[in-house]
């Protein structure tokens, strides 16, 4: 698939609770590559006003195509898992965990997590999608004490890693894809 400088995107989700951070730093992510990228639900009165009502139904395609929109950017989360932010085990704590349940992944390899599918759907040509799927993980802090007990510090949150994970996403997306100009 080839990006082109100078298309217009629609991007119809987010989560709420980010979506004004997600859209600023997923549109300057495009802009720098001279497309630029509109989330629907702050370009509602403009699309309603040119008489698109649910901009996600085929019958309205034409008329998206007429404001200048050439691709859907779906992004949705497949899964998440947002770890304590402070933990700390003794070191019999530890032995516990390694000899009843050997299959759980320990505490420093679990961690905040987002797993992200990015999909690019030009408008009119549900077949000619593009996707990617990013999973990012950040880590525990890990202090080991002089008793062998350890305490997991994570300062940060699934949000964090859902964040991350788009970044990484549609740079992935711009490594498949080229990008060339109108």
């Amino acid at each position: 698939m080839m990006l082109k400088s100078g298309d217009q995107y629609l991007m119809p989700w987010l989560p709420k609770d980010q979506s004004e951070i997600l859209t600023e730093s997923i549109s300057s992510q495009f802009q720098k590559k001279g497309i630029d990228v509109r989330y629907m639900p702050a370009e509602e009165y403009n699309l309603r006003a040119a008489g698109v009502s649910n901009p996600l139904d085929s019958t309205q395609f034409a008329s998206l195509k007429k404001l200048g929109y050439s691709h859907f950017l779906l992004i949705k989360e497949i899964s998440n898992q947002n770890e304590r932010a402070f933990s700390y085990f003794t070191s019999t704590e530890l032995g516990w965990a390694k000899t009843l349940y050997p299959y759980n992944p320990s505490w420093n390899e679990r961690g905040n997590q987002s797993e992200v599918l990015i999909q690019l759907i030009p408008i009119g040509d549900l077949g000619g999608a593009h996707q990617v799927i990013v999973k990012t993980t950040i880590g525990h802090l890990t202090l080991r004490h002089k008793d062998s007990s350890e305490t997991y510090v994570n300062v940060t949150d699934a949000a964090t890693a859902r964040a991350i994970a788009i970044r990484k996403g549609i740079k992935k997306l711009f490594e498949q894809c080229k990008v060339g100009s109108n």
